[in-house]
């Protein structure tokens, strides 16, 4: 189980779009409530039109869905870090947020209920049975919607690899065009030249870039303070560069191997000792670039 909780999955995959999501949500919420009611309400026990409290309750859910989603990520910004975002956040979050719903639930019930008793046992009772109804309600088809759409999105990724890794492998030769390229630093001591074609990629780490060089049989790693948009302005008007996420851009000619996951890809170079991540956003564009540069068959 911890396995499986711990595979790589995009970011808040449920809560990208989270106001669609708050919309979709809070209809969903109010046509549940007020055409099965779930929970018995009346008109009796209520002391506003039922109509009314299922509205209440459906739009204070999309609020808080709204709120939740802004707000934590800039609380515990190492919890939400998209790279390393798992298939357990995702569901974790899910659990946070239905707490924190169940807890609104809880406090709308004084607004709405006739019945409720300020004793101490009567509202801890009522905080449970709001807690269980709302995690029982929405665990399960959040916990379904996450599994499915990993095993779809790790499928196609897998296959789209695949199917990359073949047409990489049909040639091995590099663009004869290799010009030099001129880096400035905002160090001016620190300018340097390269050959197009030994570089192999460029990571983003603060304010500096690590360009990682093929030197003969040797790679050597040289840091320049800059930004990666500037690195982007240099190299990316040539057709084998393509930037794969915010933090890097790659010399495909040098990608050893491509694997997917649920996240989108991660790509192996010879004697680097980390894979470099091609992220949802971009993989259209990755795609497209192979396409467009390496032959489709033998």
């Amino acid at each position: 189980m911890r396995k499986f909780l711990i595979q790589a999955y995009p970011f808040q995959f449920l809560f990208r779009k989270t106001i669609s999501f708050a919309f979709f949500i809070s209809v969903f919420l109010f046509l549940f409530l007020y055409f099965l009611n779930p929970f018995g309400l009346t008109e009796e026990i209520i002391k506003i039109p039922y109509y009314l409290a299922c509205l209440i309750y459906a739009v204070s859910t999309g609020l808080v869905i709204v709120l939740v989603n802004k707000i934590l990520p800039r609380i515990f910004p190492k919890f939400f870090n998209e790279e390393t975002w798992t298939i357990g956040k995702e569901i974790l979050l899910v659990i946070i947020l239905l707490i924190i719903i169940s807890i609104n639930i809880f406090f709308i019930g004084f607004y709405v209920d006739k019945q409720i008793q300020f004793s101490i046992n009567t509202l801890l009772l009522e905080l449970f049975n709001d807690l269980y109804h709302t995690l029982f309600i929405g665990i399960i088809p959040a916990t379904i919607i996450i599994l499915i759409s990993y095993i779809i999105l790790l499928k196609s990724n897998l296959n789209s690899s695949e199917a990359l890794q073949e047409k990489l492998g049909l040639s091995a030769n590099k663009d004869i065009n290799n010009p030099q390229i001129n880096i400035e630093s905002k160090v001016k001591n620190d300018n340097f030249s390269l050959l197009k074609n030994d570089l192999i990629l460029i990571q983003a780490d603060g304010n500096y870039l690590h360009f990682y060089i093929q030197n003969d049989t040797e790679i050597n790693k040289i840091i320049s303070r800059n930004t990666l948009v500037f690195a982007e302005e240099k190299v990316t008007k040539f057709s084998n560069f393509v930037k794969t996420h915010r933090s890097f851009i790659v010399n495909l000619d040098y990608i050893k191997k491509i694997k997917g996951n649920a996240q989108g890809y991660q790509l192996t170079f010879e004697n680097i000792d980390f894979t470099v991540p091609v992220s949802r956003t971009r993989l259209k564009e990755f795609d497209g670039k192979i396409n467009a540069i390496y032959p489709k068959n033998l």
